[in-house]
């Protein structure tokens, strides 16, 4: 799950920008010494932060426009030495907000998380420190009800004057020009990678690959016609909550299954490396508390039954957490944990199965229709408690941590 907003942010500057002023600021905050240059793998980590070729600038020179002189901070660029400078995140003063006022802080990881997951403006001093982007997950699902708000403006304003599914097919282009198709790309990667990868290393090699396969173009395609039509049933009456809560609880599902299920590097050899400025060492390592995790499920729970009501709230609630629980188990049993395009592919999975919720025809499930259901549950169940999976097992993993004394 690439950063959003922020590709052109935090493209980093010429090899000769000087170290930023704040670097020793940094230093007096942590009391550690600063890491080498040359100390992380900038070929294998987060493509956005890797240095540019040789005898190649990250962005494109201000010299030519007139006054601009070029450097990277100027244009609101970060410095490759800026983020080599900044450690792991991984303690509280790995940054230069040790200073700052704790509410100073919150608001700097809720623009974190809206620049992470939408195109929305945010100033130069917001990037993607993880020590900002993991704690503030619990914002997640408010960015996501803010989507939700937008898109459901654009379903009701063209819903004035279309038909609905045309106002539906118009209102989730809109979202997904919101989101920079952020999510869209995680599930196609996913299906690609899965659906092509034999094993682990091949899976998360398929998931790096820019091209689109043709698992890819069916399944999102039939997913967004899905998605579309999923929408363009909802009441009326309805309609707005369905929307907000739909994406809220979308983004929601992150929290809880990067809580209780680890987040892999990308390859084996990577796994047990802690690199600077990387979100899984942060998830990892606990800076998304329970506390946090406990107060984004209590807003969003509380929003679905405040715009849904108590019966259809809960009926929502119960299928998002057993997604949570099945892509957990699915991505432990194949990944050995989940990696940002699986949990793109999740968020929206979940949004359209709050649609499916809410539209679904419960009086003929109950009067009969469970058993076609149920059928094809007996008939699932055998196929995936046979998959072997191509991570290892957790008494394989307990044994590695033991053997190198972690």
């Amino acid at each position: 799950m690439s950063p959003n907003n922020a590709l052109a942010k935090t493209k980093l500057g010429n090899g000769s920008d000087a170290a930023p002023a704040t670097n020793g600021a940094e230093a007096a905050c942590s009391g550690e010494p600063v890491p080498a240059s040359g100390a992380m793998p900038w070929d294998k980590w987060s493509p956005p932060y890797a240095p540019p070729p040789a005898g190649h600038d990250a962005v494109p020179s201000n010299s030519g426009s007139g006054g601009g002189s070029g450097d990277a901070p100027d244009r609101g660029m970060i410095s490759r030495e800026e983020v080599r400078n900044r450690g792991t995140g991984l303690n509280a003063e790995s940054d230069t907000t040790c200073t700052e006022s704790s509410l100073m802080i919150e608001w700097r990881r809720v623009l974190t998380a809206a620049m992470f997951f939408t195109r929305l403006p945010c100033p130069p001093w917001v990037d993607h420190n993880p020590r900002h982007l993991v704690p503030g997950m619990v914002y997640f699902p408010a960015i996501g009800g803010l989507v939700g708000l937008w898109v459901w403006l654009w379903m009701d304003a063209l819903a004035a004057v279309f038909p609905r599914i045309l106002a539906s097919a118009g209102s989730v282009m809109m979202g997904t020009w919101l989101t920079g198709c952020f999510h869209e790309d995680g599930l196609a990667d996913t299906v690609d990678a899965f659906g092509g990868g034999w094993g682990k290393n091949e899976i998360l090699r398929i998931m790096k690959d820019s091209r689109v396969g043709t698992y890819a173009v069916v399944v999102v395609s039939l997913f967004m016609f899905a998605k579309v039509i999923a929408i363009s049933f909802i009441p009326e009456a309805t309609i707005g909550p369905a929307i907000l809560v739909g994406h809220a609880f979308a983004r929601w599902t992150v929290l809880p299954i990067c809580y209780f299920t680890p987040y892999v590097a990308e390859s084996e050899e990577e796994n047990d490396k802690v690199v600077y400025n990387s979100f899984a060492a942060c998830l990892n390592n606990g800076l998304l508390g329970t506390r946090r995790v406990a107060t984004a499920s209590a807003y969003v729970f509380t929003a679905a039954i405040i715009g849904l009501g108590w019966a259809k709230a809960l009926a929502v609630i119960v299928g998002q957490v057993l997604l949570c629980v099945g892509s957990s188990w699915y991505a432990l049993g194949v990944l050995d944990g989940v990696i940002g395009d699986y949990l793109g592919a999740t968020i929206m999975v979940s949004e359209l199965l709050t649609y499916a919720v809410l539209i679904a025809d419960w009086n003929k499930f109950m009067a009969g229709g469970w058993w076609p259901v149920l059928r094809l549950v007996l008939v699932l169940c055998p196929l995936g408690l046979s998959m072997s999976g191509a991570g290892e097992l957790p008494e394989d993993r307990k044994a590695k941590k033991k053997q190198k004394g972690c």
